[in-house]
């Protein structure tokens, strides 16, 4: 249903994006009357809607559900989660441009969103150290006002959210920073110098927002006062350290009139290698500061509950963080997001919590585009404010505001997971690690257990071409379908070649070299359109290692075509990489896991030499 708006900066904005929705001349007119309340009271007669708002927030809401009408009618809403935030990570490669976001807040403020920050580790404007951010995109000053500044138009609040403890590997990395590193992601909290800079740093980005929240981290802090930091012959309560550390930084807050939120992992033991704090610990940890609880492995509502109730009856205010589970990973996992965006959620309303804020997160390259997201973000702000009926209202939304198919962008999940459940707590990336894998060594595809997904790959990259949507989501959907058709290469690659040749049979061996140039000719295609995608929603800083990790895929089919080629002349006797054995991921394990609900990074997909392992 198109709405008719006075003008306004606000009516322009939603003008201008979406004609078919809003208008100056045309429509159901909307007139609106500021009260004390939460959320809004919309009544129909006569041709216009009467709408009672409690904020600007709740006049996006409202223009939002009666765009959704195909039909006027009476409608009110009073979400029992007042703060329905969102976090976007712009610190793990990827920092998306100011023009592009501005678009994305308009439609999520119409579908509920009310707070929106970006996680900065060191990509927020701080002009008296240049080292933050150098060389990887970070926000300029005018560009951090211009986004405060369009938030407010739309009623949403744009908090800072930041690192003060770990997860500073960015910064400490420089030799001007190295004296102040306990190890290389946690800052040494012996060091006076390490406060200096925390207190410039929270000073530099508060001061280009129009609130006093502030998102001061404190998550991950593995290894704290064990590194750099570490004195002989003293003993060490990290968890005291910790403890210490963060009501410094709470006072540095307050005597700023700061109001700080902090992850809750460390306090409540959810995060890996911890547990949860003990009574006399947990009473130490400062009321004034907001305790962000986030576990998006659990998918638990009684274990949600029992862990926010230890929050909230301490005395402590909470907010709630599920996650879009997007990160690693090209697509993001519709079914572990959406389990734990509701069981988090339903566990949130029945403790009385009233604020939460949605992450998504980009570790190990941020391949994953905003627009994937899509079908989660509008879960979330569904959940937020609806009693039930979530999925439904949310491919309203989805509909509505973005244009998409909702089932179609979920169908997406289905590259990674092999359209199977995963009887683990992690969401397996499997596309990524077939597109990725060396295809010399076959990391994945040589398993011994891999078993048979050519056909299921040609199939599933059809459903992407055949979408039919003439829209935006287009070069989303063909660049799915062509990173199918890739995986279904790779998928089969190694498994041929090898066969001929332990069988000797140089014809076959020749077909796999007709096999590799299309692997060659997919892998070029890929990162075309890859690049494209990224430059229409990102600053151009990052893609190079995305671009690097297309071109060690273009690289090794070449190396592998020469030595096939080799192989076939003579010129050498053998191919020691295609003689190895190839075991199972977890060969020797009592009860393995499948190989395919695995989640694993780029440099254990590429190499058996990489130096991390993700698995869960």
């Amino acid at each position: 249903m198109k709405i008719k708006l006075s003008a306004g900066p606000l009516a322009q904005e939603l003008t201008d994006l979406m004609p078919n929705l809003f208008s100056f001349k045309e429509g159901v007119e909307a007139h609106f009357e500021e009260v004390e309340r939460i959320g809004y009271k919309a009544t129909y007669s006569e041709g216009s809607f009467k709408i009672e708002v409690g904020s600007r927030s709740d006049k996006l809401l409202a223009l939002g559900d009666l765009a959704m009408m195909s039909t006027p009618v009476n409608s009110h809403k009073s979400p029992g989660l007042y703060m329905r935030g969102f976090m976007l990570d712009v610190s793990r490669n990827g920092v998306v441009k100011v023009s592009y976001l501005k678009q994305k807040l308009t439609r999520l403020a119409l579908m509920g969103m009310n707070y929106f920050c970006l996680y900065t580790e060191d990509t927020f404007p701080f002009p008296e150290e240049p080292l933050f951010g150098y060389g990887r995109g970070g926000y300029t000053v005018e560009e951090i006002r211009e986004l405060v500044a369009f938030g407010k138009i739309l009623g949403v609040t744009l908090f800072p959210c930041i690192q003060t403890l770990g997860h500073l590997e960015q910064i400490l990395k420089f030799p001007k920073f190295q004296h102040l590193k306990d190890n290389e992601y946690i800052g040494n909290v012996y060091k006076e110098e390490f406060y200096d800079l925390l207190d410039r740093m929270i000073e530099s980005i508060t001061s280009l927002f129009d609130t006093n929240l502030i998102h001061i981290g404190m998550d991950e802090t593995h290894g704290l006062a064990r590194g750099s930091a570490f004195k002989e012959n003293e003993p060490i309560n990290p968890r005291m350290v910790y403890l210490k550390h963060l009501n410094r930084i709470v006072k540095m807050c307050e005597s700023k009139d700061l109001k700080p939120m902090m992850w809750g992992d460390i306090i409540m033991g959810t995060t890996v290698g911890e547990t949860q704090m003990s009574e006399e610990e947990m009473a130490l940890v400062p009321k004034e500061v907001v305790v962000d609880y986030w576990d998006y492995h659990q998918c638990d509502e009684k274990i949600y509950e029992e862990h926010l109730n230890a929050i909230v009856s301490k005395g402590y205010e909470a907010v709630v963080s599920p996650g879009a589970w997007c990160w690693t990973r090209f697509f993001p996992s519709y079914e572990k997001a959406s389990k734990n965006i509701i069981t988090l959620l339903n566990s949130a309303k029945k403790v009385g919590i009233h604020g939460a804020m949605t992450t998504q997160w980009g570790d190990d390259g941020h391949e994953c585009l905003f627009d994937y997201n899509i079908p989660a973000n509008a879960l979330f702000l569904t959940v937020c404010v609806e009693d039930n009926d979530y999925e439904e209202i949310a491919k309203q939304k989805v509909k509505t505001f973005f244009g998409a198919d909702y089932d179609l962008l979920v169908h997406l999940s289905r590259i990674d997971d092999l359209g199977e459940k995963s009887e683990t707590l992690s969401a397996p990336n499997v596309g990524k690690c077939l597109v990725y894998e060396d295809p010399v060594t076959a990391l994945v595809s040589g398993c011994e257990n891999f078993g048979q997904v050519h056909d299921y790959y040609q199939k599933l990259s059809e459903s992407f071409y055949d979408h039919g949507h003439d829209n935006e989501f287009r070069a989303l959907f063909d660049f799915a379908g062509v990173f199918c058709e890739y995986a279904a290469i790779k998928s089969s690659l190694h498994g041929f070649i090898k066969e001929a040749y332990d069988q000797n049979d140089f014809e076959r061996l020749k077909l796999g070299l007709k096999k590799i140039d299309n692997a060659h000719v997919k892998a070029r295609l890929l990162k075309n359109m890859y690049s494209d995608l990224w430059i229409k929603e990102r600053k151009v800083f990052g893609l190079e290692i995305i671009e690097g990790r297309w071109a060690t895929q273009v690289s090794r089919l070449e190396f592998l075509s020469q030595r096939i080629q080799s192989y076939l002349s003579g010129a050498v006797t053998r191919l020691e990489e295609l003689e190895m054995q190839h075991l199972d991921w977890e060969h020797g394990v009592e009860e393995p896991n499948k190989w395919h609900q695995q989640m694993l990074h780029y440099s254990q997909i590429f190499s058996r030499s990489g130096d991390k392992l993700w698995w869960w």
